[in-house]
């Protein structure tokens, strides 16, 4: 037997319809040319026969159902159902409305029980949102404070390392953990980030042979091997003539530095690099020759052997030195 829908529950279905999925209705269709609706629906007071047509509430009961008067586009009561005529009607995409209308219905079903101050979810009724809330999915938040719907629904605000994303005032924020500040949308160490040392943006001045360092929030150095720390720079005690052996030892200008010593004549096997005696083969500040150096990378730095430049294959183990205070 065919499901008969009163012209209220079609009404309903119709507008969810529009409402929810902006589809459009075929019931108009469907009435104007007399045939039963996708789901057996007609107008008030009519049924829908075995003939798929629409006719009077009382036409079983008095026989009429055998044909259709011409009334209704249809044989008259003499011709047979099996061999009527019905007038042709075309409906664009049948299967997504009849089933658009039957979720439709299923929800205005679930939803009949909602009293006043409810909201009807998924089908389920819910205590409505405080004004001062939105509602996201079946949750009421405040989009103002809420870390997850921060401005409207499903805007997140993420989390950054030593911190975390928070809402304020529909805007996400980055608030640090204990013992880091915010720079920018970072949360840093001042008193050890050495691209931050102090305060935000301040970065300490990596020396050549060296690198540099933050501790206390002033900025130091750490020297490669064989390196010293003077007044903020890295050099070589063995071959500096204004360091030579230790910081501020200076040799004269007849003098060059030999292995840490002030002399006269560079040694055997050494050459003279303006005041100091290198050994080329080895010194990483003249390798192969004077005043070729060997750079320093963020792995590490490369050595001099036979003359030529060696990569490094792992970090040397650096001197520490006092700390500097920022300058800037």
């Amino acid at each position: 037997m065919k499901l008969r829908l009163s012209v209220a529950s079609v009404a309903w279905s119709s507008t969810l319809c529009l409402l929810m999925l902006g589809c459009k209705s075929t019931l108009s269709q469907s009435f104007e040319g007399k045939r039963c609706g996708p789901m057996g629906e007609c107008l008030l007071h009519y049924v829908c026969n075995d003939a798929n047509f629409c006719v009077p509430e009382d036409a079983l009961s008095r026989g009429l159902d055998a044909g259709l008067n011409t009334d209704w586009g249809s044989p008259d009561a003499s011709t047979s159902p099996a061999v009527a005529q019905p007038v042709t009607q075309v409906v664009s995409g049948p299967d997504v409305v009849d089933a658009t209308l039957a979720a439709a219905s299923k929800e205005v079903s679930r939803c009949s029980a909602c009293v006043e101050g409810e909201d009807c979810v998924e089908g389920a009724c819910l205590s409505a949102c405080p004004s001062s809330t939105t509602r996201c999915g079946t949750a009421c938040v405040d989009t103002s404070t809420n870390q997850d719907h921060c401005g409207a629904c499903d805007q997140a605000c993420a989390d950054v390392p030593n911190g975390q994303g928070i809402c304020q005032q529909g805007r996400c924020e980055t608030a640090c953990d204990e013992g880091f500040e915010r720079c920018g949308d970072t949360c840093v160490d001042l008193s050890h980030d050495p691209d931050n040392c102090g305060r935000c943006g301040y970065g300490c001045v990596v020396p050549t042979f060296g690198v540099a360092t933050c501790a206390a929030k002033r900025c130091g150095i750490e020297c490669r091997e064989g390196f010293i720390d003077c007044d903020a720079s890295c050099i070589d005690p063995a071959t500096n003539p204004d360091h030579c052996g230790g910081c501020g030892v200076r040799c004269t200008d007849a003098e060059v530095c030999s292995n840490g010593a002030c002399v006269g004549v560079c040694p055997t096997g050494t050459t003279a690099s303006g005041s100091s005696c290198v050994h080329t083969a080895t010194n990483v500040a003249n390798c192969g020759s004077c005043g070729d150096v060997c750079p320093v990378t963020p792995n590490g730095a490369a050595s001099c052997s036979g003359r030529k430049c060696v990569p490094p294959c792992a970090v040397p183990t650096p001197k520490r030195s006092g700390g500097h205070a920022p300058r800037g």
